[in-house]
């Protein structure tokens, strides 16, 4: 593949565990799905996704 950018492995000493296990409904209550066209949905167009230069 071209491209492909590695990121370095995620720190699992940094991370905070939490005793509280929310819902999938909770978890997903703000979640906003992506808008696609039905050219994309049906495969006659695809998408391209980059990384954001700062």
């Amino acid at each position: 593949m071209e491209n492909i950018k590695e990121y370095p492995r995620l720190d699992m000493s940094k991370m905070i565990f939490s005793d509280n296990h929310p819902t999938t409904q909770e978890a997903l209550k703000d979640v906003v799905p992506f808008e696609w066209s039905d050219d994309v949905l049906s495969g006659k167009k695809k998408i391209e996704i980059k990384e954001k230069k700062d």
